[in-house]
């Protein structure tokens, strides 16, 4: 008898907790959640000690989540299919939306229910709000939950008060016990999982034996660091005007400053003619004394900043764990599109790579959700399999709407210089091999017009119904 539970939850006095099965215990990640809130306004850039560095970060994430895409859920079971169809459309909109938060903290945490409406939706957990893991191996059983909810109350001729109330829930596969302390009243009570559902971790480049993944988390430092350079240098433009200021006293003579158009800096070995000087500011305070504040900033100051912010901007795109074909700006960055050459083979293993390791949760999702589904129409269902290019399942809006997500992707990484056209096109052949080959073909066009909008050649290589390459 040993149930790990946070020390947070205090003494159990609900007997179906005494009387519980008991459960091995294996919690590999109690103290390693994820600052959610800090990631997503990282993200958001509602952080103004990091947010420079935001519309980098969110480009790549979004980029990256829009090509991962939705899954397609598939059954043999006509009925089933028919239950599958609704979860594809759901899932258009909730899918990218769980690969964000996957990237972005390392995991996300979703879970079946049934609404007020007999509907199905996907409730979705932030990570710091899931306190530990019960279980062993490949899969746990059991799942501590913990949030703060915040509510008004309105008693007759008062004003709204605000009130605040924890809510603790321990999920198993045989009962999901809840309790709610809040400022008047606390509640317990213990329901069974009729469903045994648990709440879904979609981890992001866990590492074996662990049900959490690993986000942007390690490139925080490096975004920090990223920000601090940029805005260094924006107050040095912004104090250090390119132009020339001078101001007199007592209406001076405007020609007794000519002599400080040609100086010599104190310690410096040679003159600086202030006339070629990228910024300068000038000020005489007082002509009797020949008293003068001279500020110069060096010609390449700004110049070795940059430099230091491109070193924190490749360290930030280093830990984020993304390739940097998702980044914006690569080609400006390294000069050429050589390196995003090289990095599309490896962009496009890593959409597929996501796919994989999220298949396993999104079938566990499918084939739960299809089971509430069927139950409370009273349909017996079937099997539920996941795919991620069988486009030819869906329905043509179905279909026109995730194709218009790729390539409003493939897009976004063309205007940012991660790309040339053909480059994009090969990259798309490589991330989705097993897409039929008439929505390839539409694929095509898109990027060929897109190429024509753009004033951009694309040359015989990406002629509508080109194979595709083999062994990928």
């Amino acid at each position: 008898m040993n149930i790990l539970k946070p020390s947070t939850w205090g003494k159990k006095e609900n007997t179906a907790w005494i009387n519980a099965p008991q459960l091995e215990t294996n919690d590999t990640t109690g103290s390693l959640a994820a600052d959610s809130k800090n990631l997503y306004d990282l993200y958001a850039g509602k952080n103004g000690a990091n947010n420079l560095a935001s519309p980098f970060i969110a480009a790549a994430i979004d980029t990256f989540s829009s090509l991962v895409g939705a899954p397609i859920g598939i059954s043999d079971d006509p009925a089933t299919q028919e239950l599958c169809n609704e979860l594809n459309v759901y899932a258009d909109d909730e899918a990218p939306i769980i690969t964000k938060g996957s990237v972005l903290t390392g995991t996300s945490h979703v879970i079946p229910k049934i609404d007020e409406d007999g509907k199905i939706f996907w409730e979705q957990i932030a990570d710091n709000q899931v306190e530990g893991f019960e279980g062993n191996g490949n899969m746990y059983h059991g799942v501590y939950l913990s949030r703060t909810n915040k509510y008004f109350t309105k008693e007759m001729f008062a004003r709204p008060r605000q009130g605040t109330e924890m809510e603790r829930r321990h999920y198993t596969k045989d009962y999901i016990e809840i309790e709610k302390v809040g400022d008047k009243q606390s509640v317990k009570e213990t329901r069974e999982n009729f469903f045994e559902v648990l709440p879904l971790a979609f981890a992001h480049n866990a590492l074996p034996g662990e049900w959490r993944g690993n986000g942007i988390q390690r490139c925080w430092r490096s975004a920090k660091a990223f920000h601090d350079v940029l805005e260094h240098n924006a107050k040095i433009v912004s104090e250090y005007m390119p132009k020339l200021k001078v101001w007199l006293i007592d209406n001076g003579d405007p020609k007794q400053f000519a002599n400080f158009l040609t100086t010599q800096l104190r310690g410096a070995s040679e003159k600086i003619n202030v006339l070629n000087a990228q910024f300068i500011g000038l000020k005489i305070k007082d002509q009797q004394k020949e008293d003068a504040i001279f500020d110069y900033l060096s010609s390449d100051s700004i110049t070795a900043a940059d430099k230091v912010a491109d070193r924190f901007y490749k360290a930030m795109v280093s830990g984020s764990g993304l390739p940097e074909l998702f980044f914006p700006n690569i080609a400006a960055t390294n000069g050429n599109y050589a390196t995003a050459s090289l990095t599309t083979e490896i962009g496009a293993r890593s959409i597929r790579a996501c796919q994989r390791e999220q298949t396993k949760w999104w079938k566990i999702l499918y084939n739960k959700s299809v089971q509430m589904m069927g139950y409370m129409r009273g349909i017996r269902v079937g099997e539920v399999k996941i795919s991620w290019s069988r486009f030819d399942l869906l329905n043509e809006l179905e279909k026109a709407y995730r194709l218009q997500a790729i390539l409003g992707a493939l897009a976004t990484m063309y205007q940012s210089g991660s790309g040339t056209i053909e480059q994009l096109h090969y990259f798309l052949k490589m991330a989705y091999p097993e897409i039929p080959e008439a929505d390839a073909a539409r694929l095509e066009e898109g990027i060929k017009h897109l190429a024509e909008v753009k004033g951009e050649s694309t040359g015989e290589e990406i002629a509508p119904g080109m194979p595709w390459p083999e062994g990928v």
